[in-house]
C-alpha cells in the first residue's frame, strides 16, 4: 500500500498527494481552509491540467485583495458561492426579486427569461448569458442585486462574505 504525503506547490498551497509514481500524483487532492469550520475540497484531474482548460470556478478561492475579486466574472466565483447564489435566485419569489428580475436587470428580454425560467437551474443560465456581454464582474452584480424592485441583501451578503473573508495563511 503507498504512503500519503504533504507536498507543497510553487504557490505556497499543500497538496495531500500519494508517495508513488507521477502518474498517480497528478490526481492531487488540494484543501484548503480559510475560516474556522469550513473546508474546502478539490480535486485536480489530469484533463484539466491544461491552463486553456483549467476552469476557475472549480478552484479554490485565491489569495487575492477585495479590488480583484470585485472584478472576477460573475461565472468565475467558487463553486460554493456560485452554487449559493443560484439556489436562492431561483427561488420563484411572489414580488419577481429572483431570477425573472436579475435576468431583466442585466439586459434579457422578457421572452427569453421565461424560457431560461424553464431550465433546471434558470440563474446559471442568466448569468453564463449575461457573462457573454463581458461586463458580468462580482462588483455589477452586487450593484444589481442592490437596485430597487430586486434588493437582494440575502445574495449580496453572501457575495461580500467571499470578496472580504479573511485570507488563507
Amino acid at each position: 500500500m503507498q504512503g500519503i504525503g504533504i507536498e507543497a506547490s510553487s504557490g505556497g498551497e499543500q497538496y495531500l498527494s500519494p508517495k508513488s509514481t507521477p502518474q498517480e500524483q497528478k490526481q492531487k487532492v488540494n484543501i484548503k481552509s480559510c475560516r474556522a469550520g469550513s473546508a474546502e475540497v478539490g480535486i485536480g484531474l489530469p484533463s484539466l491540467q491544461s491552463p486553456n482548460l483549467q476552469s476557475p470556478s472549480l478552484q479554490s478561492p485565491s489569495k487575492s485583495p477585495p479590488e480583484t475579486r470585485l472584478s472576477t466574472a460573475a461565472t468565475e466565483l467558487p463553486l460554493r458561492v456560485y452554487s449559493k447564489i443560484c439556489l436562492k435566485l431561483n427561488i420563484r419569489s411572489v414580488f419577481y426579486s429572483d431570477f425573472r428580475m436579475l435576468g431583466e436587470k442585466v439586459g434579457l428580454s422578457r421572452d427569453e427569461v421565461v424560457f431560461l425560467g424553464q431550465q433546471v437551474n434558470p440563474t446559471d443560465h442568466i448569468l453564463r448569458k449575461w457573462s457573454s456581454s463581458g461586463q458580468a464582474t462580482v462588483k455589477k452584480l452586487m450593484d444589481i442585486l442592490a437596485e430597487e424592485g430586486l434588493e437582494r441583501n440575502d445574495v449580496i451578503e453572501i457575495l461580500k462574505d467571499w470578496v472580504y473573508q479573511e485570507h488563507c495563511s
